[in-house]
Parts: C-alpha cells; sequence; structure tokens
C-alpha cells in the first residue's frame, strides 16, 4: 500500500492542463494514478513538461521509461523510472530522486521558471 501524499490531489488535479505563464512558453500537465510497481512504487505515472514556442520541449520530468545511471563502464538502469529530461546542445537524461507530489511540482516549477527566465519571480 503507498502512503498517503498530501500534495498528491494537487498534483493529479493539473492532468490535462496547459498553462502559459510567458509567452512563447506552454507547460503540460500528464499525471494519472497507477498501480505500485517497483518503477513506479508512489502509485503515479506523471509528465511535466515545457514547451518552446516552436511546441519542442526545453525541459521535462517523467518516469515513462527507465534511465542509465552510474559512470562509463559501470552503467545499468535505474529501478524506478522517475527522471529528468534537459533539452538543448547537451540533452542529458538525469534520474530524479521522488519524494513526494509536492515536492517534484516545486522542482518542476523552480527548472520551469529557470528555462523561461523567470527565476524569482
Amino acid at each position: 500500500m503507498v502512503e498517503e501524499d498530501p500534495g498528491l490531489e494537487n498534483l493529479l488535479a493539473l492532468d490535462g492542463q496547459m498553462f502559459a505563464p510567458k509567452e512563447g512558453y506552454l507547460l503540460k500537465f500528464e499525471v494519472k494514478r497507477v498501480d505500485p510497481t517497483p518503477e513506479r512504487p508512489h502509485g503515479i505515472s506523471y509528465s511535466l513538461t515545457v514547451h518552446d514556442s516552436s511546441g519542442e520541449r526545453i525541459y521535462g520530468m517523467d518516469n515513462a521509461h527507465s534511465v542509465k545511471v552510474g559512470k562509463s563502464g559501470h552503467r545499468g538502469r535505474a529501478t524506478e523510472f522517475d527522471h529528468v529530461h534537459q533539452e538543448g546542445p547537451k540533452g542529458k537524461v538525469r534520474p530524479y530522486h521522488y519524494t513526494d507530489a509536492q515536492t517534484l511540482l516545486d522542482d518542476f516549477y523552480k527548472a520551469a521558471w529557470r528555462c523561461m527566465g523567470m527565476e524569482g519571480e
């Protein structure tokens, strides 16, 4: 049984929503309850993304697939699917440590504001 997460209902309420907090940018939210698994132990499937004016994703947090972890020569796959996509010339995918729904939202908004040049707003 998954422990109750006080911010989960707020996160789930964002499913299907799109917001344009700044001209030329769009935030998209896809969030669903799922049965807990080793890959999604918190019982949600999510994709939180920032898109530019051409519709290209420039940042994202999701748990749709596994990610490679570890140093070169000692690579493996993370058991949990939570990760971050950093687009652009360096376009890295790195694991994300999910703690709870509110922290996920806070971390996403901080990164989204940074991507849009709105830090501190």
